[in-house]
C-alpha cells in the first residue's frame, strides 16, 4: 500500500533547517523501525498558495497495519520525541492508487531530483470516476506537450472514506522534470477539476539497499 503524508515544520525552523534534521535524523531513525518498501520525501521549494500549511509531503510503500501497531507500542514514544525536534504534526497518512501517465516505471531516483506537484480536487460534483478520467486524460496532454522536459508524469488518485484525515485533495500529479522551467506553468485545469496548490519539490529517496541495511538495526 502507497501512503501520501503532510509534514508541517516547527515555526521557528526554516525549510533547510527541517529538511537538515528529517534527512539526517528523523528519516534514518524510521528507516530502522519501519519496513518500508519505498521511502520518499518531497520537500516543498516553493508554492502557490506560498502559505501551504505542510512543508514536506512524503510517500511510503508499507503494511499500514504493522506500521500503525508499531506506532501504538514503545516504538510510538521513540517516534514522538523526535518528531517534536522538528515537526509540528506529522500528519494524517492517507491511502492512495498511484497510476504512471507517461514516462517509464517508478525506480529509485537520485538525491535532490525536482519535481513539480499538482493537489487536485473535485467540484461540488465530487471526485467521482469522471474526475479521475478526466484528470488521467488532462495529465497525458501535459506531459505529451512537456516532451523530453519531463521524464515521468504520475497520478495519485486518494481512495475514498478518507475523509478524516482532512488531506487537502482528491488526487495528486506529479511531474519529474529535466530542467528548470516548472511543468505547470500557466496549467489551465479542465472542467470539474481545481488546482488547490501548485508546488516546486526536491525530493530525497532512502536507496533499497540503504532501506535493507538499516531496517531492525535500532541499537
Amino acid at each position: 500500500m502507497k501512503v501520501i503524508t503532510l509534514i508541517t515544520r516547527r515555526p521557528e525552523l526554516t525549510r533547510a533547517a527541517f529538511r537538515d534534521y528529517y534527512e539526517t535524523r528523523h528519516a534514518p531513525l524510521g528507516s530502522r523501525y519501519f519496513p518500508f518498501e519505498k521511502y520518499v520525501r518531497n520537500h516543498v521549494v516553493g508554492s502557490v498558495p506560498a502559505d501551504l500549511g505542510f512543508d514536506c509531503l512524503m510517500e511510503c510503500w508499507l503494511d499500514r497495519t504493522k506500521a500503525l501497531d508499531l506506532l501504538d507500542g514503545s516504538v510510538g514514544a521513540i517516534f514522538a520525541e523526535d518528531e517534536a525536534r522538528f515537526m509540528v504534526t506529522r500528519g494524517v497518512g492517507v491511502d492512495v492508487v498511484e497510476e504512471v501517465i507517461s514516462g517509464p516505471p517508478r525506480g529509485t531516483d537520485p538525491r535532490g531530483i525536482r519535481k513539480d506537484a499538482l493537489m487536485l480536487g473535485g467540484d461540488a460534483g465530487g471526485a467521482g470516476e469522471p474526475f479521475f478520467r478526466s484528470a488521467r486524460d488532462w495529465a497525458s496532454e501535459i506531459a505529451k506537450r512537456a516532451g523530453a522536459a519531463c521524464t515521468r508524469m504520475v497520478l495519485d488518485r486518494v481512495l475514498p472514506g478518507q475523509a478524516e484525515s482532512g488531506f487537502p485533495a482528491d488526487a495528486v500529479l506529479t511531474a519529474w522534470r529535466t530542467g528548470d522551467r516548472a511543468i505547470f506553468r500557466d496549467a489551465a485545469s479542465p472542467a470539474g477539476i481545481q488546482i488547490r496548490a501548485t508546488l516546486e519539490l526536491a525530493s530525497e529517496e532512502t536507496t533499497p539497499a540503504e532501506l535493507a541495511a538499516a531496517f531492525g538495526k535500532t541499537g
